[in-house]
């Protein structure tokens, strides 16, 4: 049976539980900012400082679930951006509000779909 030690050489395992928490979020309202310093421009918008956003939790292929999206041509997992800490999701949410329990949630969800597997 797999252990923990076998998470970086199952990189189809880890692909398969990046694209499940993008695919279908736990909570997707749950990450969200307030720019409470000052005002800032995005992309030609301007946003005020005190404005409370949600980010987007979603991909632009919200109901295609793919693999592709973490693993590259040979199988490889692809490089996670590092703003996502790694992850390739921010669906632990991010900065000082981010999920102290992310680790034991990702090493659940490993050790559960190696053993069905």
């Amino acid at each position: 049976l797999p252990i923990f030690a076998d998470y970086e050489n199952l990189p189809y395992i880890q692909a398969l539980i990046r694209e499940t928490l993008r695919w279908n979020p736990i909570d997707p309202l749950d990450t969200y900012l307030m720019l409470k310093f000052q005002d800032d421009w995005y992309e030609g918008y301007f946003i005020p400082a005190s404005t409370i956003y949600i980010d987007n939790m979603w991909d632009a292929n919200v109901p295609e679930f793919k693999l592709e999206h973490y693993l590259d041509k040979q199988g490889r997992l692809v490089k996670a951006p590092v703003d996502t800490r790694d992850k390739g999701h921010i669906i632990f949410g991010f900065g000082r509000r981010i999920c102290i329990e992310r680790h034991l949630a990702n090493n659940s969800l490993f050790i559960n779909i190696a053993y069905m597997l």
